[in-house]
C-alpha cells in the first residue's frame, strides 16, 4: 500500500502544458505491476490514475481505462463507505472527453453526493478547483454544445439533453450537492461566480422539462431536519434565557459594583486620613524627638555665650527709621546707636577671648556716613 501510494504520487509535469512521456510510461508500467500484485485493489486513488494513463497510451492486453474507473469506484464504495470523491470525477472527466455529456453530468451528480458529506475548509482547495472548473467551464460547454447541435457527440443518447429530464435532475443533484458542502462550515463556497453560470444553465431546459423532475426528500434527511431544527429553537431558547438572565445579573452587578465602589471610597478615604494622622504624628514624633536631643547636648545649668545675647537683642532692634521713609528725621532710629553699642560690647571678644576689631575699611563698601548721604541725596 506504501509503495502503490508513493508510485502513484509520482507527477510527470515538467511544465503547465508539458508532461515528461517517459516518467509517465515508468509510472504506468508500475501501476500495472502493483495491479496484478493485487495491491491496488483498496487504493481508488491508484486505480483513477492508472485509467488517466490508460487513456492516454492505452496498453495492448489491458482494461479499458472506463473499467478502471468503474473498479475505483466500486473500491471506494466497498471499503471506504463511498466517502472518495475523485473515482466520480476520473470517471465524468473521461466521459467528457469523450462526448457522453448525459453519463459525465451523473457522474458528477454523485461526486457532489459524496462531498455533501462534509464540511468546506481551507484544506479543500484542490477539490475546491475541481469543482470549481466543472461548474463554471464543463457543465456550460456542454450546454453550449448540445444547444447548437441537439443530441451529445458520442451519438448514444436517444433524447436530446436539453429535453431530457434526469439530465436537468443530474444538475440539480450537483449543485444541491455543492450547497449542502458550504451548509455549517466555515468558509463560504458559492458565489456570485458560481450563480451566474448555474442560472444560466438551468435557464436552458424548458419549463416543461423543470415541471417533470419530482425532488423527493429521504425521510432520514427529514427527520434529521427536524431535529436540527428542534435543536435550534431549544438552544435558541437557552440563549434567550441566558441573555435575560445575564442582563439581570448586569443590572444587580451594577448595583453590587455601584455599593462596593462607594464602599471603597470610603475605606479609601478614611485610610488616607488615618495615613494623614499618622504622618502627623510621625512629624511631631520627630520634632520632640529632635528637641529632645538638643535638650541633651546644652547643659540647662550653664549660661548662654554673651555673644548670643548681644546677636538676640541687636535682632529684636529697628534698624531703618520709619519717620525717615516719610521724610523726615535721620535714617536710623535713634536706639541704633546704642544697640550698636551694646552690641560692639558685647561682640568685644571671641569665643578665645581674643579682641575683635573691624576693619571697615578693609573691604570696599558702604559706612553709616556714606549711607546718610546717599539717603539725603
Amino acid at each position: 500500500m506504501e509503495v502503490a501510494a508513493l508510485v502513484s504520487g509520482i507527477n510527470p509535469s515538467i511544465n503547465a502544458v508539458s508532461d515528461s512521456i517517459e516518467l509517465a510510461r515508468l509510472q504506468q508500467q508500475l501501476l500495472w505491476l502493483l495491479y496484478d500484485l493485487n495491491h491496488l485493489k483498496t487504493y481508488p486513488m491508484a486505480l483513477g490514475n492508472l485509467g488517466d494513463l490508460e487513456e492516454i497510451c492505452p496498453s495492448p492486453g489491458r482494461p479499458p481505462p472506463i473499467e478502471l474507473f468503474r473498479e475505483s469506484i466500486m473500491a471506494a464504495q466497498s471499503y471506504y463507505s463511498n466517502m472518495h470523491v475523485y473515482p466520480y470525477t476520473y470517471l465524468g472527466g473521461y466521459l467528457y472527453r469523450n462526448g457522453r455529456y448525459k453519463g459525465a453530468l451523473e457522474a458528477w451528480a454523485n461526486a457532489a453526493d459524496v462531498i455533501r458529506k462534509y464540511n468546506y475548509g481551507r484544506e479543500d482547495e484542490e477539490i475546491y478547483k475541481e469543482f470549481l472548473e466543472i461548474a463554471n467551464e464543463l457543465i456550460p460547454h456542454i450546454v453550449k454544445v448540445v444547444s447548437s447541435n441537439g443530441c451529445e457527440p458520442s451519438g448514444q443518447a436517444d433524447i436530446p439533453l436539453l429535453q431530457d429530464p434526469e439530465c436537468f435532475s443530474h444538475l440539480l443533484r450537483f449543485y444541491d450537492g455543492l450547497c449542502e458542502w458550504e451548509e455549517g462550515s466555515s468558509t463560504p463556497v458559492l458565489h456570485i461566480g458560481w450563480a451566474k453560470p448555474l442560472v444560466s444553465t438551468i435557464s436552458k431546459f424548458p419549463g416543461k422539462i423543470r415541471c417533470m423532475v419530482d425532488i423527493t426528500v429521504p425521510e432520514k434527511k427529514l427527520d434529521l431536519d427536524s431535529e436540527i431544527a428542534d435543536s435550534d429553537k431549544h438552544e435558541g431558547k437557552r440563549l434567550s434565557d441566558k441573555t435575560k438572565s445575564g442582563k439581570e445579573n448586569s443590572v444587580n452587578g451594577s448595583s453590587e459594583e455601584k455599593h462596593s465602589k462607594s464602599s471603597s471610597r470610603k475605606n479609601i478615604s478614611s485610610e488616607s486620613e488615618k495615613n494623614k494622622g499618622k504622618k502627623k504624628d510621625t512629624s511631631a514624633g520627630q520634632e520632640t524627638e529632635f528637641l529632645q536631643t538638643l535638650e541633651t547636648q546644652i547643659n540647662s545649668d550653664e549660661e548662654p555665650h554673651p555673644n548670643i545675647r548681644a546677636l538676640a537683642a541687636a535682632c529684636a532692634d529697628n534698624i531703618l527709621n520709619p519717620e525717615y521713609l516719610l521724610g523726615s528725621g535721620e535714617p536710623f532710629s535713634s536706639r541704633s546707636s546704642s544697640s550698636s553699642s551694646e552690641m560692639q560690647d558685647g561682640l568685644s571678644s571671641k569665643s578665645n577671648g581674643t579682641p575683635v576689631v573691624p576693619d571697615i575699611n578693609s573691604e570696599p563698601g558702604l559706612d553709616i556716613d556714606s549711607t546718610t548721604t546717599f539717603f539725603k541725596e
